[in-house]
This record gives C-alpha cells, sequence and structure tokens, in this order.
C-alpha cells in the first residue's frame, strides 16, 4: 500500500481512483479539497476535524437562545411528552425546539439537549413549519423577517441533512399516538400529534 503523501487538493477523478489515500490524508494532514473542472466544490473532513469543528460552534442551546424567535409565545407544549409518556422521537424532538425557544426553557430540557452530540439530533419539517407560522403571527415586519431568515438560512443549515420529511412511517406513528391520545381522553391538535 503507497503511503499517505501531503496533498490537499484533489480533482474527481483522483478521488474516484484513490479515495482511501484522499482520506488517510484527511486523517493525517487536515482537510482534503475536492474540485471538478478547476472549482473548489467538497471538502473531506477526518471525523474528528469535523466534531471539532462542530463544536467550535455555538453550543445548540446557545444557538436556539439567540434566535430572534425567542421571547415569543409559544402555544405548543405538552408536558407529557417531555417526560417520556409518549415514544415518538420526532414529536418530542419538535416539543424540545420550542422549548428552548421559550424565554425561560425548562432545565431539564436544556440539559438534556446539552447532553447530546448535535450530530445526532434532527428536526422535523413539522418543526420549521411551525417556527414559520409562529414568525407569520408576529406583528413587528421587521422582526418578523428576522425570524423568517434566521429559519430559512441558520436554522436550516445547522440541521443540513438532518431536517426529517414526513413520509408514510411518520403518519403511521402519528395515527396511532393521535388514537392513543384520543382513547386516553387527551386529543392532541394535529400538529402536535
Amino acid at each position: 500500500m503507497e503511503a499517505a503523501v501531503e496533498k490537499g487538493t484533489w480533482q474527481v477523478q483522483e478521488v474516484k481512483s484513490r479515495l482511501s489515500h484522499v482520506l488517510e490524508n484527511a486523517q493525517k494532514f487536515g482537510p482534503q479539497i475536492i474540485t471538478k473542472h478547476g472549482k473548489k466544490v467538497a471538502v473531506i473532513l477526518s471525523y474528528e476535524d469535523y466534531t471539532r469543528h462542530r463544536r467550535a460552534h455555538s453550543s445548540l442551546v446557545d444557538f436556539f437562545a439567540g434566535s430572534p424567535s425567542r421571547e415569543s409565545t409559544w402555544t405548543i407544549s405538552d408536558k407529557r411528552i417531555l417526560q417520556g409518556k409518549w415514544c415518538c422521537e420526532i414529536l418530542a424532538g419538535h416539543l424540545r425546539t420550542f422549548e428552548l425557544l421559550k424565554a425561560v426553557p425548562a432545565p431539564p430540557v436544556v440539559d438534556w439537549i446539552a447532553a447530546q452530540e448535535e450530530v445526532d439530533l434532527c428536526i422535523s419539517v413539522l418543526t420549521l413549519g411551525e417556527i414559520h407560522k409562529g414568525a407569520q403571527k408576529v406583528s413587528d415586519p421587521t422582526r418578523r423577517m428576522k425570524i423568517r431568515r434566521w429559519l430559512e438560512k441558520d436554522l436550516t443549515e445547522r440541521f443540513y441533512g438532518r431536517i426529517l420529511p414526513i413520509d408514510i412511517q411518520v403518519a403511521r406513528v402519528w395515527g396511532t399516538v393521535q388514537a392513543m391520545a384520543e382513547a386516553n381522553g387527551r386529543p392532541l391538535p394535529a400538529i402536535d400529534g
């Protein structure tokens, strides 16, 4: 096997034929830049560099604390889910996100979020929809635009690749949760279900 030689830029064709060398270089020498037709198009990082880069950003709790939608009066809150009585993580994640947007979020939620590896956390398209809905209700047009920009740029970039769609499997879980809630005499609004 050929030893890794320090090189930071690779053409796509080289990467295709020498991927193991590119990966080895990323681990030994740092980020490896991939070019296509002379333009930089991607970067390969070692997992260690990636996690270090993610930690260099503010914590997820601080990210939500700095949101322009903080201080909004969010009406989504079902403590039963946060206490673990339901086991639908998409919904629980949805509610945890909104808890972080409150002026004073519940300490157990803040502690739980802070203890997680951010790369393991996802949000749902429903969460994005609810934040957008909340922004539309803000009467101050400047603040409304700040919230929408935060949602459409900052939040979606922060969670790139970790925004969960609603598919048939999620719809089935939603139906089960809705039916269980109704059977227990505690119907949920559609978005919370």
